[in-house]
């Protein structure tokens, strides 16, 4: 390992395809910055992965192996940050990638003003490549801006509330103790982001894609889980607390509520109208009914800021607002047929 750790770069390990995550794990050791330490936390796989382990590759000194037990992704992180020793922490997921320089432009970026340094991310599919920019221009954000931000941040389509693809300082996470709430199995990414930048004296954010995400069909959040809609409360409850506590309080109102609304359109293709229901439309959409009345949705639905989504997001809100129910069963069955095209 390098002498001076500059940059402690986490990676949890779940059930990750072979290749892909030999592919990952280059483009760390490959990174043009070399002061890093490359903490590899297997959830309870590495018995996985001992023959892959083998390989050359991962005789480079700065990969630490840890992990042994299964405790879900947050934990995972959490174990991590226990062991980091760098001045920055990043993150980065096992089916992922990285440009060669990213780690190099974000330290460009970094200085003692600033806590958290950001950038922009490719979004890579089976066929093709996309690039997700936040915004066209370089900024610099300190107290009297960050209420835009923290908007922003809550809006998933920004892609800001991700971990990933970003520097943390290590030192205000300690100072702070912000970790990862453990008992989140959704929704943990954008908790945390949330805390840290609350808490960050400032924020740099580069106009530079630097970070690869691998679209994936079966992710958590994509896939049907019988729990998904009971994990998502739990998300929304712990970020409403976390607004609740800090300064900002109900300025982040309407951005909350637009933040529940959104994830509710996740529950109506991910669940509600999901093939994995095995129920018939009239059963799917008398549940779906269900939900809408629960508090916590329906207030959101009534409250949050359809305008900030993408044109069939807004469409697909003004049919639940309306109750077009048998329009929002088509749309949820025209997405699944998307993604197995």
């Amino acid at each position: 390992m390098t002498k001076e750790c500059l940059v402690s770069v986490i990676v949890p390990v779940f059930h990750v395809e072979r290749q892909v995550f030999f592919s990952c794990i280059r483009s760390l050791v490959s990174q043009t910055e070399k002061r890093l330490e490359i903490l590899l936390v297997f959830d309870g796989t590495m018995e996985l992965y001992e023959d892959l382990l083998k390989d050359p590759l991962f005789e480079d000194q700065r990969l630490k192996l840890l992990g042994k037990v299964h405790g879900g992704v947050s934990k995972a992180r959490n174990e991590g940050i226990a062991a980091a020793k760098g001045q920055w922490l990043f993150f980065a997921d096992a089916d992922d990638c990285l440009k060669e320089d990213a780690i190099e432009q974000l330290l460009l970026g970094a200085s003692k003003e600033a806590d958290l340094v950001m950038g922009d991310y490719f979004l890579k599919y089976p066929k093709k490549c996309v690039k997700h920019s936040y915004k066209k221009e370089e900024l610099w954000i300190f107290q009297e801006r960050k209420k835009e931000l923290l908007e922003d941040l809550l809006n998933p389509q920004t892609g800001l509330g991700f971990c990933w693809g970003k520097l943390f300082r290590r030192a205000c996470l300690l100072v702070h103790q912000l970790y990862f709430e453990e008992k989140l199995q959704m929704g943990e990414d954008v908790q945390f982001v949330l805390r840290f930048a609350i808490k960050a004296s400032g924020i740099h954010y580069l106009p530079k894609a630097l970070y690869i995400y691998r679209m994936t069909p079966d992710s958590a959040v994509r896939g049907f889980r019988k729990d998904y809609v009971e994990q998502y409360e739990k998300a929304m409850s712990s970020i409403f607390h976390t607004i609740s506590k800090s300064e900002y309080g109900m300025m982040l109102g309407e951005a909350y509520e637009t933040c529940v609304l959104y994830h509710f359109l996740l529950i109506t293709v991910n669940y509600s109208f999901h093939p994995g229901q095995k129920k018939n439309r009239k059963q799917m959409i008398a549940d779906y009914q269900a939900l809408y009345k629960m508090p916590l949705f329906h207030e959101a639905i009534l409250k949050g800021n359809a305008g900030r989504f993408s044109l069939t997001r807004r469409i697909t809100v003004w049919m639940i607002r309306l109750h077009f129910w048998n329009g929002i069963y088509w749309i949820a069955g025209f997405r699944h047929r998307q993604r197995k095209g």
